[in-house]
């Protein structure tokens, strides 16, 4: 078996509190490139529940299960959006607000508890600069332009 075996692929597994069908329609609704691959359910129905689904958002597969209180998430595992120009990060920042809260430097945490990250593509050419570095500490929302300006005098 080689190093680059397709079966030894990485999934990020999300355990969800008795809403991942609400999950599910929620990021379908952000997210241009989503594809419910498999849904797994229990009971007959008007009692039937999805407990289990497998999906794609922009090509990264996930898996997700509805399994009860006993785990939340938390910010120390975020997942990265990386954007093109201002009206992406200004488009993601919107729809992850809405019953979400901001944190700093671009982090994010959407209604469902997940930490996501919207960030420019461009970011690393502003914060290998102090004045950069400082200018992103002090934003939720990063804000490109603040960002260049911050950074003008090494260009």
């Amino acid at each position: 078996m080689t190093k680059e075996n397709a079966t030894n692929s990485i999934t990020p597994f999300l355990w969800f509190n008795d809403n991942l069908e609400q999950a599910l329609d929620f990021y379908k609704s952000i997210f241009k490139n989503f594809e419910i691959q498999s849904l797994q359910s229990m009971g007959e129905g008007e009692h039937k529940k999805v407990f289990g689904a497998s999906f794609k958002i922009n090509n990264q597969n996930f898996q997700a299960i509805n399994a009860g209180p006993m785990y939340t998430f938390n910010p120390s595992i975020s997942f990265f959006v990386s954007c093109d120009n201002q009206t992406e990060i200004d488009y993601y920042w919107e729809q992850f607000l809405a019953e979400g809260q901001e944190l700093m430097c671009g982090w994010i945490t959407d209604k469902f508890g997940i930490t996501w990250q919207i960030i420019p593509s461009t970011l690393g050419e502003y914060i290998r600069y102090p004045e950069g570095m400082t200018a992103m500490r002090q934003m939720k929302k990063l804000d490109i332009e603040t960002l260049k300006n911050a950074t003008e005098k090494y260009r």
